[in-house]
């Protein structure tokens, strides 16, 4: 319902009474992390973490890939790949996590690696619009220009499959553009 701060509260009175709840504590951790209380997010996946082997049923890939995001979002990009890459080596095929490996690798300048992992997610899951579109984006920085139109298409039609239009026109509006671009500099290039 979007109550994240009711949550909060309810998911404390819970483990109030049962501190090794750790559903309680990776709900807690999610309400926290839409707050933007990332901290409080890491410390509750954290306690997850030192207490998990008591759980054998808690996916530990999707603790450290929610954690993950909060370290990403707090802005600190070698624990959040850190963390993504440990999802990965739990999990090989957690898609999500190769996926948010591939923006830590893109905001820290490692456009080669980023590109992998949005390839590595498409492999996992060909119908993930925004590894298309990140990847696309990527290729046309790097002058891949054909490829490039060919992910931004591909993440056009995800995204319309999905009924997000507004991302679809979103990436309709930049493949239009990376059409123009690409006319005007062949006119440049001929004349």
């Amino acid at each position: 319902m979007g109550n994240y701060q009711q949550a909060i509260v309810e998911y404390t009175q819970v483990l109030n009474q049962n501190d090794n709840d750790f559903r309680a504590l990776y709900n807690r951790g999610l309400a926290n992390f839409e707050l933007n209380n990332y901290q409080e997010a890491i410390a509750d996946y954290n306690l997850i973490l030192a207490n998990t082997q008591q759980d054998a049923n808690f996916n530990q890939a999707d603790i450290y890939n929610e954690r993950g995001l909060a370290y990403l979002m707090s802005k600190n990009m070698h624990k959040a790949k850190a963390d993504f890459s440990y999802a990965i080596s739990i999990d090989a095929g957690n898609s999500r996590a190769y996926y948010n490996r591939g923006c830590v690798c893109s905001k820290m300048g490692n456009i080669e690696a980023a590109m992998a992992d949005f390839s590595k997610t498409l492999k996992l899951n060909p119908h993930e619009a925004q590894a298309y579109l990140n990847r696309g984006l990527l290729r046309q920085e790097s002058g891949l220009y054909q490829a490039a139109m060919q992910d931004l298409q591909a993440a056009a039609k995800c995204f319309c499959d999905r009924g997000n239009m507004a991302a679809y026109h979103h990436t309709q509006a930049l493949i239009n553009g990376l059409q123009k671009w690409l006319l005007s500099s062949n006119q440049i290039a001929i004349g």
